[in-house]
């Protein structure tokens, strides 16, 4: 009797092991921080974006970041003022292709113009970014600033760069007519 009660253990215990093994855990997903843009977003230090002189763009880890808005400085380089400039559309192109460019990416980039130039030195840029393989943590955008949900969703954030140049000028700007 004792042998049966002992095989018939056995053979739950065996049963047991073989149905944990079957149990499948589901796929972790791939949390995208804001630290992550930030980190990817800091590739565009130093892209001269210049069409005439130099124009290369500020410190972009360290922009200015608020509701969805991240200010960036490009600051004029060792041409002669008036010969550091540059369109917009050659800016969005040279920002597209570093973006699209950044090693081992977890963000797509997709770049486009707000509209003419404000200003004779500042301009702004959407830019709409999803991520590759996952979501991104919304608790980590909302903390820096991302807090419009129509803009802000695990799949898909929507922002600005205003980009505002120093010692230059966009050729592009037109002014409003009097």
């Amino acid at each position: 009797m004792s042998k049966k009660i002992f095989l018939s253990l056995l053979f739950v215990l065996a049963l047991a092991v073989s149905c944990n093994k079957n149990n499948t855990t589901s796929p972790t997903t791939n949390k995208i921080t804001f630290e992550d843009l930030k980190n990817e977003i800091a590739a565009l230090n130093g892209l001269n974006i210049a069409e005439k002189g130099t124009i290369t763009l500020s410190d972009i880890s360290s922009a200015t970041i608020s509701a969805n808005n991240i200010d960036i400085q490009a600051n004029g380089g060792s041409a002669k003022p008036d010969d550091n400039t540059t369109t917009t559309d050659i800016a969005e192109s040279k920002i597209q292709e570093k973006l699209k460019a950044i090693p081992n990416s977890k963000i797509t980039y997709t770049i486009g113009l707000g509209s003419q130039p404000i200003s004779e030195t500042e301009s702004d840029f959407f830019i709409d970014i999803t991520p590759k393989n996952g979501e991104f943590d919304l608790d980590s955008f909302k903390k820096a600033g991302f807090t419009a949900t129509d803009n802000t969703t695990a799949s898909k954030i929507s922002f600005i760069i205003n980009m505002t140049l120093v010692n230059a000028k966009w050729t592009d700007f037109t002014p409003a007519s009097k």
